[in-house]
């Protein structure tokens, strides 16, 4: 079985991750498992952009949509052929796992939503980004929303609550 864990920045997927862990679940942060793979592709990286250094492919990528499309061309396919082939349960961490059609892979999604002011708030003071950093990333991730996956989806609203109400949560997810 493999789980989709998604949601917007800092609405604590890493954190409800880790709470599957500790109930004995694989989790995979799926930017990891990519750049292993870019890491890997460095040739055929190289011979589509001219360049393997990350700070200049990121440049080249992220404001060109054709090119960001190239280099998930080179990197998906064999990211999804990895979690296909997993033998045990998994869970797969990503914001964007309905666009790159990871959700397609999964039995269900486990959707992590927070209020605006409680992201912004961890944004700023646990991942010290700035206003504009996150106001950034938060417009980027516009269509991350429950009702853009092609498979069922289960939402955790993460608003600081005691670790224990999340786990309790997350056991009740886990058991439909």
């Amino acid at each position: 079985m493999v789980i989709g864990l998604t949601g917007k920045i800092c609405s604590g997927k890493n954190h409800i991750g880790r709470l599957l862990s500790s109930r004995g679940f694989e989790v995979w942060d799926l930017d990891r498992e990519a750049e292993k793979i870019r890491r890997a592709k460095r040739t055929d990286i190289f011979n589509t952009f001219g360049t393997t250094d990350s700070g200049e492919l990121a440049q080249k990528v992220f404001n060109n949509p054709g090119a960001l499309k190239q280099l998930e061309d080179i990197i998906y396919p064999e990211l999804k052929e990895k979690i296909k082939a997993y033998p045990f349960d998994l869970v797969i961490n990503g914001a964007l796992l309905n666009r790159a059609g990871f959700d397609s892979l999964c039995s269900f999604i486990i959707f992590v939503d927070a209020p605006y002011e409680i992201r912004k708030e961890r944004a700023l003071n646990q991942r010290h980004l700035s206003e504009e950093e996150f106001e950034r990333r938060n417009k980027v991730q516009e269509d991350v929303n429950p009702a853009s996956y092609s498979c069922p989806v289960r939402l955790i609203q993460n608003n600081g609550q005691a670790e224990q109400e999340l786990l309790i949560c997350l056991d009740n997810i886990l058991s439909v």
